[in-house]
């Protein structure tokens, strides 16, 4: 992270947290503004015996207030989150975080939800902000290339003909690219937004090494027990992969033996010989983020973890008291090759 946007940030959080979360004025300014509409509203109702628009105006109140509490401790739990550092490392550094983080700016955020006239959508006049949907954005994008070039491509009839309903469409997808597919968001969903370094499987991951060393450490040095990287294997894909709260947090957070995300260029580096780092970075971005490379990249990382068991047992080898003179010899690292495969693909 910048320097510079760390201080933002570590600004940002202590006015929050020294605050106990207050939501800025003028946000509290907004809604004065709305509820004097709605009790002007409810006068009207109440004169004119309008029963059902008062119980509708009375349950948007409890709604508002409901939805202010929970903003407030949204962003209470987000400057804790930083503080104490439980936030996945480089999340606030993406498109998304930055996004997320720039809500305990103090800035006016919440708006209603609205729908079509006549529309009975879902959260509708619920309070929520507006934010940026990046995937939203890129698939717009895609679209608008492929509309584009549809469109250049077809016979002069054809263009003349729609020419019109191509310009419309053309133009919402430009809408939704410049505003970064920006769309609204309850609180409870903002709330899934916050990426969080996956504590549990790192516990468990660590438990799990620290289990294989008091294994290691115990075995009769006679038996000469080789590592089981098999079992270990069923073990990290089940427990670890299968089970994480943040699958992300895996890939960009220390978990024990170190973060993946800093090692995996080195085995990438190793294996194809490249030493370009832009060409380097650019392979590991598509392993990491394409779901294409799903299975390679569930692969990469079952090997990273499992490593890091057998590392624990070969120092648990070390720790015996009575090591065995006729070791068998280690097994060579696991080296699927994969990554050659893909890069010859």
């Amino acid at each position: 992270m910048l320097e510079e946007k760390k201080l933002e940030y570590d600004e940002l959080v202590e006015n929050v947290l020294d605050s106990d979360g207050e939501l800025p004025a003028e946000e509290y300014n907004a809604m004065a503004n709305t509820l004097m509409k709605k009790k002007y509203e409810y006068v009207d109702a109440a004169m004119n015996k309008d029963n059902t628009s008062k119980g509708l105006i009375t349950r948007w109140t409890n709604m508002a207030s409901q939805s202010l509490k929970a903003y407030k401790n949204f962003r209470q739990d987000l400057a804790a989150a930083y503080n104490t550092k439980a936030l996945m490392s480089g999340w606030m550094d993406s498109p998304d975080g930055k996004a997320v983080m720039g809500l305990l700016r103090n800035e006016q955020r919440l708006v209603e939800k609205t729908c079509p006239e006549d529309a009975n959508c879902s959260n509708k006049n619920e309070l929520g902000v507006l934010m940026p949907d990046f995937r939203a954005a890129d698939i717009a994008k895609n679209t608008l290339l492929k509309l584009d070039d549809e469109f250049q491509n077809s016979p002069y009839d054809l263009k003349r003909q729609f020419e019109v309903p191509y310009m419309n469409e053309r133009n919402k997808l430009l809408q939704q690219i410049n505003s970064n597919g920006e769309k609204w968001v309850s609180i409870n969903n903002l709330k899934k937004r916050i990426k969080l370094m996956d504590k549990g499987t790192r516990d468990a991951l660590n438990a799990m090494g620290n289990n294989y060393l008091t294994q290691s450490t115990q075995t009769n040095p006679a038996d000469n027990i080789p590592f089981n990287r098999p079992a270990a294997e069923r073990q990290i894909r089940s427990n670890i992969l299968g089970r994480a709260s943040n699958f992300q947090s895996l890939i960009y957070d220390d978990m024990g033996p170190g973060k993946f995300i800093e090692n995996f260029p080195l085995r990438i580096k190793r294996e194809t010989g490249i030493e370009d780092d832009e060409q380097i970075k650019a392979i590991t971005n598509d392993i990491v983020k394409n779901p294409k490379n799903k299975k390679l990249l569930d692969d990469e990382l079952t090997n990273y973890y499992v490593t890091f068991l057998e590392r624990q047992w070969r120092m648990g080898e070390r720790n015996r008291p009575n090591p065995t003179e006729n070791k068998k010899p280690e097994p060579k690292p696991y080296t699927p090759g994969a990554i050659t495969a893909l890069l010859r693909g």
